[in-house]
């Protein structure tokens, strides 16, 4: 349950963030043509899903428009913060969350070796590159960028694969995980 509500407050986090960048002039909504290229999107699938400057959603896709209002959202928190929007998705999907699940798997086994050594690879690695902690992220958010669409190249997408490993696994692991631990917990212990 208290995974489930951790993702209820990230996107809560992710749609306030998204409404400050809105609210403030630094993101048009809905998207220009231009923004959706500066965050990536080919120039072709630019020019057929906005005609006359509106969007045709039917040509973005399910899984364009999630992964584009998404990464909106972390620019718009980045914008908030002052923060860069690598250091944002750095800091939520490779030092939060894991932090999170690998904290709760160390309370149902009784082992704190995942969390400690889980921080002292990921500083070992930091001190390592001997970057500052914005040009580290960039380089992290770059090779997980890269692995991404490494991955796309199998067929799917990179937004779908984006929305998958950013929004489905995360939800998953804390809701499905949690209720596994959770009833194999109640079947060990009935009372």
């Amino acid at each position: 349950m208290k995974g489930l509500l951790f993702s209820l407050v990230v996107t809560f986090a992710l749609m306030f963030g998204f409404y400050y960048a809105v609210s403030q002039g630094h993101l048009a909504f809905p998207f220009s043509k231009e923004q959706l290229i500066e965050m990536g999107m080919p120039k072709e699938q630019a020019k057929t899903v906005f005609k006359k400057k509106e969007i045709n959603f039917e040509a973005l896709g399910f899984f364009d428009t999630i992964h584009y209002y998404i990464e909106g959202g972390f620019r718009g928190l980045g914008t908030l913060t002052g923060l860069s929007y690598k250091l944002i998705v750095v800091l939520i999907y490779l030092l939060i969350l894991p932090m999170i699940w690998l904290v709760k798997l160390d309370s149902k086994t009784d082992f704190h070796w995942f969390k400690i050594g889980y921080v002292a690879v990921f500083l070992a690695i930091f001190f390592i590159l001997k970057q500052s902690v914005a040009d580290f992220a960039g380089a992290l958010y770059d090779k997980c960028e890269a692995l991404l669409h490494s991955l796309a190249g199998i067929g799917l997408p990179y937004s779908m694969v984006s929305v998958l490993f950013c929004i489905v696994i995360p939800i998953a692991m804390f809701s499905v995980v949690s209720m596994l631990l959770n009833k194999e917990e109640k079947i060990s212990n009935p009372y």
